[in-house]
């Protein structure tokens, strides 16, 4: 390759890089769009509030994903048990009536 090739293909690679990094960006600006973390500023003389997405890492974002599902295989874990407690509560007092009858 010649001198001016690599620097036009440099040229390509640098303009594509950006193109992505913006993408990316958007990509996790949707992710703060759709769970709905903005930062709350005031304005400091008319004391207005703005809210603005927050920009976090993908970190960030995997850690807070993280937590909102544990949160809610713990609700689907704890309806789940409650569910269970009541069908064997049924089943007792299906039994306590069936020893009811026998007892008559």
């Amino acid at each position: 390759m010649t001198k001016e090739e690599v620097q036009k293909e440099n040229a390509v690679l640098k303009e594509d890089n950006r193109r992505l990094g913006e993408q990316e960006k958007e990509l996790r600006k949707g992710f703060a769009r759709v769970f709905g973390w903005f930062n709350q500023t005031q304005d400091r003389w008319t004391h207005e509030v703005k809210e603005e997405l927050k920009e976090l890492s993908w970190a960030e974002i995997f850690a807070k994903v993280g937590k909102l599902l544990a949160t809610v295989r713990e609700s689907t874990n704890a309806e789940y048990i409650e569910r269970q407690e009541e069908r064997l509560r049924n089943i007792e007092r299906s039994i306590e009536n069936l020893f009811q009858k026998d007892n008559k």
